[in-house]
């Protein structure tokens, strides 16, 4: 056997002796820590008074029975305003839920969005198709309807009501244009028909 492996093997008997020492130490000469107990801190009871609820006549009532998109309450006349998921048709109820008056002269097929702006007289809608998108403006003010130019990707409404915040794709690429990537403000009027980006 050669020198290197006679030492090997001398050092590892001599560390196993060692940890066989160093165990026993510990079993039969250490004792075990004291556990230290933790302080209780003695909350005095309270007795709380129970309370009732307040009970009101009011009570929640549902509006309709169909699915509906972007429910908004006109503060002035104190009614809901609402389209209809499935249907499209926009309609217009009393706070109570009385009074349910259809706005719409058609059904909107497709309705898939619908954003009310900030002051609630104008809304734009999302319709999906057929793999197309396209939206729409509608001033319930003026009772004027416009279809806007294609290619938007996402359209929300500016605080003033009357500005709009858009993002356009390039329609001969299918791709975001670079120079389109900085979303822009422009008045409503400029958006309809063609893009001035």
């Amino acid at each position: 056997m050669s020198l290197n492996k006679k030492i090997f093997f001398i050092s590892l008997t001599l560390f196993c002796i060692a940890l066989l020492l160093f165990g026993i130490y510990n079993l039969a000469f250490k004792s075990p820590a004291k556990e230290i107990p933790i302080a209780e801190k003695k909350i005095p009871e309270t007795i709380v008074p129970k309370v009732t609820p307040k009970t009101s006549n009011a009570s929640i009532a549902a509006i309709s029975d169909e699915a509906v998109l972007a429910p908004t309450l006109i503060k002035d006349t104190n009614v809901i305003k609402y389209y209809t998921k499935n249907g499209g048709r926009v309609y217009q109820i009393d706070f109570d839920g009385n009074n349910k008056i259809n706005l719409s002269a058609r059904d909107l097929i497709g309705i898939n969005k619908v954003t009310w702006s900030p002051d609630k007289t104008k809304v734009i809608t999302k319709f999906v198709n057929a793999d197309k998108t396209t939206f729409s403006y509608y001033n319930y003010a003026e009772s004027k309807n416009t279809l806007l130019k294609d290619n938007f990707n996402e359209i929300v409404w500016h605080n003033s009501s009357n500005r709009i915040f858009y993002i356009y794709s390039d329609p001969t690429t299918k791709k975001k244009d670079t120079k389109h990537l900085q979303p822009r403000w422009h008045q409503l009027d400029q958006v309809s028909g063609y893009c001035i980006c």
